[in-house]
């Protein structure tokens, strides 16, 4: 079960993009689907951007796999 304090948090790669995680509502039952969300901030420059994220518990250790958002600026 998932309860407050847990949700997505950085894990690195290369850019974080201002990433802001959304934080998750209410408790999370033992197999409940939800949705996860970051919010970002395309970079000014013209490129390609990844970044990692990645589930995290209540003391901010991370969890799964992450997974990569990939970001073109034309």
């Amino acid at each position: 079960m998932w309860g407050a304090g847990y949700g997505l948090i950085y894990a690195g790669y290369s850019d974080r993009m201002s990433g802001l995680p959304q934080p998750l509502v209410g408790v999370v039952a033992i197999g409940q689907e939800v949705e996860v969300s970051v919010s970002f901030k395309a970079p000014a420059k013209v490129g390609q951007y990844v970044s990692a994220w990645q589930m995290a518990n209540s003391a901010g250790i991370p969890f799964g796999k992450p997974f990569y958002v990939k970001i073109l600026v034309k």
